[in-house]
């Protein structure tokens, strides 16, 4: 609740009263009232209890009381008008500043947009990249391993059509080839075996490798993302905490000036209902 300073007069601490602002008004309506009533004695007095003859006393008795109602009248117009101005200035202050947050708040959010759309493209760019590798790390892997493949084929074809012919020329024929063949072929097989082997472990390794840093590329995403995001709340905050500060000006200016003018009017309605207390009397 709002908080006016009071008329100077002093408690018994010695401080000055304050009252709310509907204290304040409150104070206000009872001068107003005070100097209606005031007005309606005038009037009163000018209509009841007059002797014969005593016209032109109640007539200026009744001018006198309208003279001062059609001030306390203006009185009161020019303190709604000036009220109602500050009302409107203070309501434009305050657009113009959400009108400013506004934009700003737009500012930032496309600028940070634009900023994790770059983040997810170099983060995609980067997946891309990793895949690219692995894919060339991988044809190199099979191309090598299918020609090793080919060649112990070669190997072992070759050396299955020499054996009849290097067999006859140490005298052996029989059991003995087809113990040579056996041999040739397990030999082959083991061959195989090995490059297949060599194949299976080089590409693990290389998904390993995609792997891990795929899990690099996200954690990294991910830290840059948070990042511009606490970034962006942080500006966010301080936009918000100068529109609040920016607020709280606009309203304390202009609860100033209404109790400025609420002073004004109080002083200028005790000032009137003085005039009209020694017209009345000057009257009587």
């Amino acid at each position: 609740m709002a908080y006016v300073k009071g008329d100077g007069v002093s408690n018994s601490s010695g401080n000055y009263k304050y009252f709310t602002t509907n204290d304040w008004k409150t104070k206000i309506q009872g001068l107003e009232d005070s100097y209606n009533k005031l007005l309606a004695s005038v009037k009163s007095n000018s209509q009841t209890n007059v002797p014969s003859g005593a016209n032109n006393t109640r007539s200026g008795n009744d001018s006198t009381a309208n003279h001062y109602a059609a001030l306390l009248a203006q009185v009161q117009a020019q303190q709604d008008a000036a009220a109602r101005r500050a009302e409107e200035l203070a309501r434009q202050k305050q657009q113009a500043a959400q009108a400013a947050y506004d934009k700003n708040m737009g500012y930032l959010n496309e600028a940070y947009a634009n900023r994790n759309n770059l983040l997810q493209q170099n983060y995609n760019d980067a997946l891309a990249q990793l895949q690219a590798s692995y894919d060339s790390g991988a044809r190199g892997v099979n191309q090598n391993a299918d020609s090793a493949q080919q060649q112990a084929y070669i190997n072992y074809m070759m050396s299955k059509r020499d054996l009849p012919q290097a067999l006859a020329a140490q005298g052996l024929t029989g059991g003995m080839s087809e113990s040579a063949l056996a041999g040739m072929y397990n030999s082959y097989g083991n061959n195989r075996n090995t490059i297949d082997r060599g194949r299976n472990e080089s590409l693990a390794a290389l998904l390993d490798t995609l792997n891990s840093n795929r899990s690099s590329a996200l954690q990294s995403y991910n830290s840059q993302l948070s990042a511009a995001e606490q970034q962006k709340m942080a500006y966010q905050m301080q936009l918000e905490q100068a529109l609040a500060n920016g607020s709280a000006e606009i309203l304390q200016n202009k609860y100033d000036t209404l109790q400025n003018l609420d002073n004004a009017y109080a002083q200028q309605i005790l000032a009137l209902q003085q005039a009209a207390a020694q017209a009345a009397q000057k009257r009587w």
